[in-house]
């Protein structure tokens, strides 16, 4: 896990900035960290790197800790998303590893926020199927199949004469279907689905530096 290391970490007014150990530099807001932004500089200086990549200040209290992996996650998904926008958000305008991180990046989004038929409804199944096969290549195998199962359960009206678009899905589910998608499938995503960013910020950015 070379780009877990931390050589350095720095401090603005706003911002505290971690050196990787590939030269990598990740900011995060102090103001995430109220604890952290009142400490001074000496205390500051009293951090710790934990084997799983966070960085802890103990002596400010066990909630004082930076995560290097959701850290390189955020930034990597700000970096392709903003190459997205500037592709017109046309995923088969992006280059492959670009397209899996927004894809990944649109099912946590949307997956928290209204859960997979949202997910689904807004981005298609081209979209999903790039993220079913970004999820097993960053090894999130909890997460790959609940998704999976998700998408499995739709499989039965794509041939339906009523499904006109996206928006028609919903109401040619059965309640059964409903309930296992929405009521059963994804809280266990939201229970899950944290793997996401930590296996997702070391398969990137490993193969960034290969």
């Amino acid at each position: 896990m070379r780009n877990l290391s931390v050589s350095s970490i720095d401090f603005t007014k706003t911002h505290v900035s971690l050196t990787l150990g590939d030269g990598r530099i990740i900011h995060d807001r102090l103001s995430r960290h109220p604890d952290l932004l009142k400490a001074n500089a000496a205390q500051r200086l009293e951090w710790t790197l934990l084997d799983d990549g966070l960085v802890s200040w103990p002596h400010l209290g066990d909630k004082v800790t930076l995560d290097t992996r959701w850290l390189l996650w955020e930034e990597l998904c700000k970096q392709t998303n903003d190459e997205a926008k500037s592709n017109g958000f046309k995923l088969d305008a992006l280059p492959p590893r670009s397209r899996e991180i927004v894809a990944l990046w649109r099912l946590e989004a949307d997956g928290y926020n209204g859960g997979f038929m949202q997910f689904f409804g807004n981005w298609g199944e081209e979209n999903c199927r790039i993220a079913l096969s970004a999820l097993q290549a960053i090894g999130a195998d909890a997460t790959y199949a609940i998704v999976a199962r998700q998408r499995a359960i739709l499989e039965r009206i794509k041939d339906h004469p009523d499904l006109k678009s996206y928006e028609d899905i919903w109401n040619l589910l059965t309640t059964e279907e409903q309930d296992e998608i929405g009521t059963k499938l994804d809280p266990e995503f939201w229970k899950v689905g944290d793997e996401i960013p930590k296996l997702a910020a070391l398969h990137y950015c490993e193969a960034t530096h290969e």
